[in-house]
């Protein structure tokens, strides 16, 4: 799990610094929020990867769930 996340580090940095040399600060915000999005799932899924997926979550919460 550490590769991974020092992979999506270095992806980020090198995609940050390309998005703020070019002075697109609206694009840098999405791009953040999808990077850290993509960590969080990578973090809840490889930290136990037999449990309840995270849509299954979502519909039991909503009630459309077994």
């Amino acid at each position: 799990m550490v590769y991974l996340l020092l992979v999506i580090a270095t992806v980020s940095i090198s995609d940050i610094r390309d998005l703020v040399s070019q002075n697109r600060k609206k694009d840098l915000y999405v791009y953040a929020v999808f990077m850290l999005l993509v960590a969080a799932f990578a973090i809840f899924y490889f930290s136990d990867p037999a449990r309840d997926s995270f849509s299954k979550i979502i519909f039991s919460i909503a009630g459309k769930g077994d």
